[in-house]
């Protein structure tokens, strides 16, 4: 690879390693600023709505989402050779562009909210679910990274048990 093809790699990176704590930063500071949001009560998503610090949150979002697109680019460059590469990719842009989405339409918004929010959360555990493959078989990356991803995935699928658990539990009730 090229000089450029490496800075290409180290800013895409960057982006997605800024945007993490980013919005780790503006979610705890929405976190701070509500002082009655609770974790496993709440959903995120109403830290976004007529919540005093809804503009952290959504910021925070909007945020993650852009940098997430050149660290989208980078995940494209590396895998573009493989076919699961490709589709995981484009699944990974997507779940981005829906972060901003669910970002400028905040839960009080109704149906774009949840629009967005189920593209995102749909897409994102499909990108990470089928880039398990190309991960593994990266000699660059291999096992540490898919370490990283299969959590990743497992916690994706344990908070869709537990959502579905307790929507079921609700439903009932």
């Amino acid at each position: 690879m090229d000089v450029n093809g490496e800075k290409m790699i180290m800013w895409g990176a960057l982006a997605g390693i800024i945007g993490a704590v980013a919005f780790s930063t503006l979610w705890s500071l929405a976190i701070i600023t509500d002082g009655h949001w609770i974790f496993g009560v709440e959903t995120l998503s109403e830290l976004g709505g007529h919540r005093p610090g809804r503009c952290f949150f959504n910021t925070g979002l909007i945020v993650m989402g852009l940098l997430s697109l050149p660290f989208g680019a980078v995940l494209y460059r590396k895998f573009e050779h493989i076919a699961l590469g490709k589709i995981s990719t484009g699944a990974f842009v997507l779940a981005a562009i829906s972060l901003v989405g669910i970002g400028v339409f905040p839960i009080n918004t109704g149906t774009p909210h949840t629009f967005f929010s189920w593209v995102f959360f749909s897409t994102v555990i499909i990108s990470q679910t089928i880039m398990l493959r190309p991960i593994w078989m990266s000699p660059r990356l291999g096992r540490p990274a898919l370490v990283v991803t299969l959590g990743t995935v497992m916690v994706g699928y344990i908070t869709i048990i537990l959502v579905a658990t307790k929507n079921m539990e609700l439903a009932l009730s």
